[in-house]
C-alpha cells in the first residue's frame, strides 16, 4: 500500500513539474515585462532621425551670386542615394530641412562633374546643419526648375512599425503593422513653395488578430487640392476611391480600413510574422496629389516626412500614432489615460506608457522586424542602450550588423 502511495505521489509531483515548466515557457515568450529594462525619459522622442538644415549659396568665378544653379545632394559618396535634385533661387540661395538617419555624418554635393563631401554639424541627437558656398553652373536654359526632395532617398525606404493593442502594451514585438515608406516633395520655381507630394508605401506585415486600418495626416501648413488625389503603382488594384480618400478635414488620407482584406482577402490573420504560414508579397502603391505651402520657420516633427502616419484598431476612432504626435479629429479622446496609456493631451503627451514607452516607431531606413511574440528588447541587442541613453548610444541599433540582433528572432520569409 505504501509503495502504491509513493508511486502516486511521485506521479503527481512529476505532473506538477511538467505543467509548471510548460507555464513558465509560455509566459516567457509572451511576457509583457520583457521591456522592464527600459528606462525612457519623458522628453525622448524615440527618433532614429535628425532634422538637418541644408543651406547653400551658389557663386560665379568672381564670387558673385549666381542664380538657377543646378545641384544634386546625396547621402553616399557613390552618389547613388539622392536626397535633393534642385536649383538655387534667383539670389543664388537655397535652404531646406532634411530628415536623415541620426548617425549620418556627411552629405555629398554634386555640381556638374564635381562631388564635394560636406560634414553635418550636429546639435545633440535631434538637429544639425550644413552651410556651404559653391561655384555654381547655371541651368541650361538660364532658368531653374522644380526641386525634388526625397525621404529617406530616391532608392531607399524608411520603416514604420506599430503595436496594435493600445491602450494595453501587448507583446511589444512591433509587427502588428509594418509599413515601408518613401516620400517625395515637389518644390516649385521661382520661390521655394511646395506644389505636390508623392507618397510611396509598401505594406509588409500584420502580426496580430486585430484587423487594422491605416491613414496619414498631412501638415497644417499645407493647402491640399483634395480632388487631385491619384492612386498609382497599385498592381493588385485593391485600392480605389472608396478605400483611399481625403477625410472631411481635408488633410487626413484614409488609405485602407482592413490590412487583411488588402493583402490577403479571406486569408491569414497573421501576415508575414510567422514563418510557418505562407509568405504574402508586399503591397506597394503610391499616392500623388497637388498642394501648396511653405515650411514654417519652426516646424513640428510631424510637419516633415513621414508626416503623421497612424493606424486604427477595429474602429476608426481607436487611433495609434507615433509618440506625442497629435490625433485626428475622429479620435475618441476618452480612451486616453485608460489601461496602460499615460497620455496627457493638455501637455501634448500622447501614446506613451507610464514608463514613457510608445506604441509605434519611425525607423530612418528599411529594417527587418521581429517574428511573432519576439519582443524588441530580445530581438535587438542594443535597443535598451539606445532608449536608456535617449538615443546617444547605438543610434543605428536596428541595422543588420554583427552583434546587433538575434537573427533567430527576425522574421524571414
Amino acid at each position: 500500500m505504501k509503495r502504491k502511495l509513493m508511486i502516486c505521489l511521485l506521479s503527481c509531483i512529476a505532473l506538477l513539474m511538467f505543467f509548471g515548466c510548460e507555464s513558465t515557457t509560455s509566459s516567457s515568450q509572451e511576457d509583457p515585462n520583457v521591456y522592464d529594462g527600459l528606462n525612457a525619459q519623458p522628453d525622448f522622442k524615440f527618433n532614429t532621425t535628425r532634422n538637418v538644415t541644408v543651406t547653400f549659396v551658389s557663386i560665379d568665378e568672381n564670387e558673385e551670386p549666381i542664380s538657377n544653379a543646378e545641384f544634386e545632394l546625396y547621402k553616399d559618396i557613390a552618389c547613388e542615394k539622392l536626397i535633393i535634385s534642385g536649383y538655387t533661387l534667383e539670389d543664388g540661395s537655397f535652404s531646406t530641412l532634411k530628415v536623415l538617419p541620426t548617425y549620418q555624418n556627411n552629405l555629398y554635393l554634386k555640381v556638374g562633374e564635381k562631388t564635394t563631401e560636406l560634414s553635418i554639424i550636429k546639435n545633440g541627437t535631434e538637429t544639425g546643419y550644413v552651410d556651404y558656398t559653391f561655384e555654381g553652373i547655371a541651368s541650361r536654359d538660364g532658368r531653374g526648375g522644380q526641386t525634388m526632395s526625397y525621404t529617406p532617398d530616391n532608392r531607399g525606404w524608411g520603416t514604420l512599425a506599430y503595436e496594435d493593442l493600445w491602450n494595453e502594451v501587448g507583446d511589444y514585438d512591433m509587427n502588428d503593422l509594418v509599413v515601408d515608406y518613401q516620400m517625395i516633395e515637389v518644390i516649385g520655381y521661382p520661390g521655394a513653395n511646395l506644389i505636390g507630394c508623392k507618397l510611396l508605401f509598401k505594406i509588409r506585415a500584420n502580426g496580430g488578430i486585430l484587423d487594422v486600418g491605416y491613414g496619414i495626416k498631412m501638415p497644417d501648413y499645407m493647402t491640399i487640392d483634395t480632388g487631385t488625389l491619384v492612386i498609382t503603382d497599385d498592381p493588385r488594384g485593391n485600392l480605389d476611391n472608396t478605400t483611399t480618400y481625403f477625410e472631411a478635414d481635408g488633410r487626413t488620407i484614409h488609405i485602407f480600413n482592413s490590412v487583411q482584406e488588402l493583402m490577403s482577402p479571406g486569408g491569414n490573420e497573421y501576415i508575414n510574422t510567422k514563418e510557418a504560414l505562407p509568405y504574402i508579397a508586399d503591397y506597394e502603391f503610391m499616392l500623388d496629389f497637388d498642394c501648396t505651402g511653405a515650411m514654417p520657420a519652426n516646424p513640428e516633427v510631424w510637419d516633415l516626412p513621414p508626416y503623421n502616419p497612424f493606424i486604427w484598431a477595429t474602429t476608426r476612432d481607436h487611433e495609434i500614432h507615433l509618440p506625442d504626435y497629435p490625433p485626428t479629429v475622429l479620435m475618441d479622446i476618452a480612451l486616453f489615460g485608460e489601461e496602460d496609456d499615460d497620455s496627457n493631451p493638455a501637455i501634448g503627451r500622447y501614446w506613451r506608457t507610464i514608463g514613457n514607452l510608445p506604441w509605434a516607431f519611425n525607423i530612418a531606413e528599411h529594417t527587418e522586424y521581429p517574428e511573432e511574440n519576439a519582443g524588441m528588447t530580445l530581438t535587438f541587442y542594443h535597443f535598451v542602450e539606445w532608449v536608456n541613453t535617449s538615443g546617444i548610444s547605438y543610434p543605428d541599433w536596428y541595422k543588420s550588423l554583427p552583434g546587433y540582433r538575434d537573427e533567430a528572432l527576425i522574421y524571414v520569409p
